[in-house]
């Protein structure tokens, strides 16, 4: 484990990080922000669908299109320039106190017990080691819960913004609703883009979002442009090339199958010191209730 979070600690390029926490959006700029592995890269591409009406689709990576602030520069990618269609979308996964501010943002939030195993699996494979060489009880106790990141845990991601959940500038999305009410949730990034949702696109969008449309192009969503360039920091061969895969079927429940209940109740015992005490929202289906009229429970709240 100590060799995963050496090699994590080597993937950002240090200039490349500054210019992207100072990059001044514009008001109609929309960061699709998150909490790895939560969503990002499926709410991007939705977001670049809905601005492109389903065209620009010869990118070789989705970041060329929807730049990563703090990638950016290191990928020569100016975060200023125009971009294909508008408005012009970033890619973030600050918290709410270090993303630059002055634009929209699209915050997707998941079940934390899901992305605690969806991120397990991603990084991982990204930083060029086996599952067999770090237990998943390694990577919840040294990382996960103890996050040497800046924006803290996905715990402290989330309160940070839920703290500004009352902002016109904010559309919270979860993952859930993904899964089960695309097409609402859609309907939803539309309206907070200022894009017209009319019949065709609506229908474009539903066909390249759906999984089928995305994992016959997987390629150009696994990040190997960023892991080029930091896999000679990580100390990986030249030839080395990325194995991770952001194109799955996304699913519910990830935590139940792979986590013990010891593991439930430490990130329970995390959510209730560092969410709860705070807002008094005592889980994250509470939270989800809260802010999404698609929650299954939400019609039982006032």
């Amino acid at each position: 484990m100590e060799e995963v979070m050496r090699r994590n600690s080597l993937i950002l390029n240090e200039e490349s990080f500054k210019v992207g926490l100072s990059f001044q959006p514009g008001p109609t700029d929309v960061f699709i922000t998150t909490y790895p592995k939560c969503g990002t890269t499926w709410v991007s591409f939705i977001a670049h669908t809905l601005r492109t009406r389903g065209q620009h689709l010869d990118f070789e990576e989705i970041i060329e299109v929807c730049p990563w602030t703090i990638f950016a520069h290191e990928l020569n990618i100016p975060l200023d320039g125009p971009q294909l269609g508008a408005p012009r979308i970033y890619k973030s996964h600050e918290d709410y106190k270090m993303v630059p501010k002055g634009g929209k943002y699209i915050y997707v939030v998941r079940n934390p017990q899901d992305a605690c195993v969806s991120f397990y699996h991603f990084l991982i494979s990204f930083v060029g080691l086996s599952e067999d060489d770090v237990p998943i009880d390694e990577f919840i106790q040294k990382l996960f819960l103890n996050s040497e990141s800046p924006s803290g845990t996905i715990f402290h991601h989330y309160l940070s913004f839920y703290e500004q959940r009352k902002s016109e500038n904010i559309l919270f999305v979860f993952y859930e609703d993904l899964l089960a009410n695309l097409e609402v949730v859609i309907e939803k990034i539309a309206l907070f883009m200022n894009i017209d949702l009319d019949a065709d696109l609506r229908a474009i969008t539903l066909e390249h979002t759906s999984f089928a449309f995305m994992r016959a192009r997987s390629t150009q969503f696994d990040e190997h442009l960023m892991f080029d360039k930091c896999k000679g920091r990580m100390g990986l061969a030249p030839d080395v090339q990325t194995r991770t895969e952001k194109v799955n079927k996304g699913k519910r429940g990830a935590g139940d199958s792979e986590l013990t209940p010891e593991h439930h109740r430490q990130l329970e015992a995390a959510w209730q010191e560092v969410f709860g005490a705070t807002t008094g929202v005592k889980s994250y289906q509470q939270l989800w209730e809260e802010l999404s009229p698609l929650a299954p429970s939400a019609t039982c709240h006032t």
